[in-house]
Parts: C-alpha cells; structure tokens; sequence
C-alpha cells in the first residue's frame, strides 16, 4: 500500500488541488509521528500562554494595590506639599515686612538716644572726688572710736 501511495505521488502536479489530493491520499499512519510531534509543540505553547495568562492576571491584582497605595501616598505628598507652600509664603511674607520693622525700630532706637543724651547733659556734676569720699569714711570711722575714748575717760 505504501508503494502505491508513493507512486501516485511523483506522477501528480504539484498545486493546490493535488497537495490536498496529497494529503487525503496518504495513508494517517504516515501522517500521525508528525502529527503528534506538531500537537505536543501546539500544546506546548497554548500551556506556556495558559500559565503567562495566569501570571498576568494574578499580577493584577498586585498592580491595582499598588496603584491604590502610590495614589494615597500622592495624596498625602499633596497636603504635605500644600503646608509646605503655605508655610513658605508665610516665611516670604514676614520676610518682605523686615525692612519696615527695622526701620520702626531704628526710629525708636534714635529717639531714645536722644532722650538719654539730652538727660545726660541735664546731669549735675557732683561735687567732689572719690578721694574725698574716702576721707569721709575715715572720718566716720574715727568719730565712734572717739566717741567711745571719751566715754571711757568719764566713766559713763
């Protein structure tokens, strides 16, 4: 049956219609170790895509909580953002009124200057030295010891 088949094979043209011929005049069991071999690669290859399918879906799931949790941290980088820029303008805007403020104090500053120098030149100058401040206080301490000889001497 083989050598019939071959034969048949050589004397066909070769188109459409006799590879068809071909195929259905071919006994299956020449057809069936290809066959096999061409399934197991098939099966092969939809369970490689049946497992990244798997993979893929499971991972889903992972990138939707992720994707949750990068949005919330974004939203909290948000309000973190929103206080810092609050803060900053704040900073700026007490920055911008510190010429005033010196200049007022300044001002203030230069008037009491001249309060204190013109209550300076209001001063009397005190009679005296500090020499003679000394000597006073020797004399206060002689007057006791003399007060206290002469009371000795009349015995009082």
């Amino acid at each position: 049956m083989l050598k019939r088949s071959s034969s048949r094979l050589l004397t066909w043209r070769v188109d459409s219609f006799s590879i068809k011929r071909l195929f259905s005049a071919l006994p299956i069991e020449l057809l069936m170790p290809q066959l096999s071999e061409e399934m197991m690669k098939v099966k092969l290859l939809a369970d490689e895509k049946h497992k990244s399918i798997g993979i893929l879906k499971s991972s889903g799931d992972v990138l939707k909580q992720k994707i949750s949790d990068l949005s919330a941290k974004r939203e909290a980088l948000l309000a973190e953002l929103k206080q810092v820029e609050e803060t900053l303008s704040q900073a700026q805007q007490e920055e911008s009124q510190l010429p005033e403020a010196i200049k007022t104090l300044e001002q203030e500053r230069n008037i009491q200057a001249r309060k204190a120098l013109q209550m300076k030149k209001k001063l009397q100058p005190v009679e005296g030295s500090i020499d003679e401040d000394m000597e006073i206080e020797e004399a206060d301490q002689i007057r006791p010891r003399a007060i206290s000889t002469i009371q000795a001497l009349l015995n009082i």
